[in-house]
């Protein structure tokens, strides 16, 4: 449990930075569909002897549950990431606690505790003050589609993170997480085909960083930490799985300011202290549906 924390909380943390990396000479949906059909592809590979117990609604699970944390996580991550800091998609990703949360009581069609209600406004406000801050990339401002795919792919994310907890997807973690990959990684490379890309993909022009960048994504991001967190799914409640967001803007944004040479102003400061601060107080607060102890 302790290393699956550390994965999710430490790896993740640095990916950031790698896909800032890895899209400065690679388009976004290919980089990221090289990524996780990679990845899915070497974990099937390994878990080949537990494929008899696969049926085909564990495939529309996992599409759907793919194409959720995948296409619209990570694709739209990737393509933010082309104008804004790692540290500040970091930042906005952080959110991700506060959607669960959200979602989650959403149904329930109950009115939300006050401490729901202001880690929503506080971490909205957060948000609010890295938009309106509007910092500098290069020569590029970043334009406000950037937060917007920011947030619609911590969403995203958010939803797949929850219907993985109930979705019917086989037993076997490796192969459950492969296939989740996979059809991510399928959805990822017809979007990138649907813009584009491949006419803009030039190969002789993708730097060694990009390709080690991309490495580090497959291996680590994909492999290692993705594998950590859907076993973490099934064993914990999703709030608390959600606290990585807690520990990886603070990671992005060290190493976004030490290896990168990304800014960090006041306005990051403050509009990330107030993100993080509400993702916090909603762990705190009261959670509707919450499971018995004997369950978790």
């Amino acid at each position: 449990m302790i290393l699956a924390f550390a994965a999710i909380y430490l790896i993740w943390g640095a990916t950031f930075l790698a896909i800032r990396y890895a899209v400065e000479t690679i388009p976004p949906f290919l980089m990221a569909g090289t990524r996780v059909l990679a990845a899915g592809m070497i974990l099937l590979v390994l878990t080949r002897r537990s494929w008899p117990g696969v049926r085909p609604v564990h495939w529309r699970s996992a599409a759907l549950t793919g194409g959720a944390m995948f296409l619209g996580g990570h694709g739209l991550l990737c393509w933010a990431e082309q104008h804004v800091p790692s540290g500040i998609a970091a930042l906005v990703e952080a959110s991700i606690p506060i959607w669960i949360v959200v979602l989650r009581t959403a149904p329930r069609r109950r009115m939300p505790d006050r401490l729901t209600i202001g880690g929503v406004t506080i971490g909205f406000l957060g948000v609010a003050i890295l938009v309106l801050s509007r910092p500098l990339t290069g020569h590029v401002t970043e334009p406000i589609a950037a937060y917007a795919a920011l947030l619609l792919s911590a969403i995203s994310w958010s939803v797949g993170s929850l219907y993985t907890r109930s979705a019917p997807l086989p037993n076997s973690i490796g192969v459950s997480t492969g296939m989740q990959l996979v059809a991510g990684g399928v959805l990822l490379m017809l979007a990138g085909s649907a813009t584009g890309e491949w006419g803009r993909l030039h190969v002789p022009h993708v730097s060694s960083l990009s390709v080690l960048s991309l490495a580090y994504l497959i291996v680590m991001g994909s492999l290692v930490a993705f594998s950590a967190y859907g076993w973490l799914l099934r064993r914990a409640d999703p709030a608390i799985v959600g606290t990585y967001a807690f520990v990886n803007p603070l990671v992005a944004v060290a190493l976004g300011w030490l290896i990168g040479g990304e800014p960090v102003r006041v306005a990051t400061l403050a509009g990330g202290t107030l993100i993080v601060g509400a993702a916090v107080l909603m762990h705190f607060a009261p959670r509707v549906g919450r499971e018995p102890r004997a369950t978790r």
